[in-house]
Order: structure tokens, then C-alpha cells, then sequence
């Protein structure tokens, strides 16, 4: 799988509000979703902040929770159809998303 083990990175701003917790990137596979969730959230400012994710099993989950093996996560990434990047983090905010990209750190 070409993406397995690379890093999703991207940038954000988000005017200040308050904030909820919620799934902050979803891969949605054919048969499957994986999340990550609960990371802190970007600080309201002015100024981007970039965050990444490897794209390796270790961080991800299933919606019950559970940890995939990689063998399931390499299912989900070679029959991905949507990558969802968590841009709201309370009622009415404005985030501002940038420079989404797939890199070989």
C-alpha cells in the first residue's frame, strides 16, 4: 500500500470559541472506518498550526474502539473512498484548513 507508513499532515486555524470532542480524522474504507480521537485541539489564533498522523495502525481505531491490526488497517487505506479532517471544534466556529498532504518522513 503506497500511503501505509507515511505521515498526514496538514495545517489549521481556528478563530477562538469553545470547544467538543469529537473523531478528529476518519479514513472510510469500502467495509470499514478508522478514527483518531481526543487529540488537543488546535489553540484559537491567528497563526496556522500543523498536525500529522502516521498512517500506520498504532494510532487508529475502529468505531468500537478497538486497535486494527495491520493488516486491516492496510484494507481501509487500499479501499479508501474519504478522508475527513476534524475542521469544527465548537457550534459556529471558522477553522481555515491548508497544505493537506501525504509526506515520507
Amino acid at each position: 500500500m503506497v500511503s501505509y507508513g507515511l505521515t498526514l499532515q496538514w495545517d489549521i486555524r481556528v478563530e477562538p470559541t469553545g470547544s467538543f470532542s469529537t473523531a478528529d480524522v476518519i479514513l472510510v474504507g469500502a467495509e470499514s472506518s478508522l478514527v483518531i480521537e481526543n487529540w488537543t485541539p488546535p489553540q484559537a489564533s491567528t497563526t496556522w498550526q500543523t498536525f500529522s498522523v502516521q498512517m500506520t495502525e498504532e494510532e487508529w481505531q475502529f468505531h468500537d474502539e478497538t486497535t486494527p491490526t495491520e493488516a486491516e488497517f492496510r484494507s481501509v487505506l487500499g479501499s479508501l473512498t474519504a478522508v475527513y479532517l476534524r475542521a469544527e471544534f465548537s457550534g459556529g466556529n471558522v477553522a481555515y484548513l491548508d497544505n493537506v498532504k501525504l509526506n515520507n518522513d
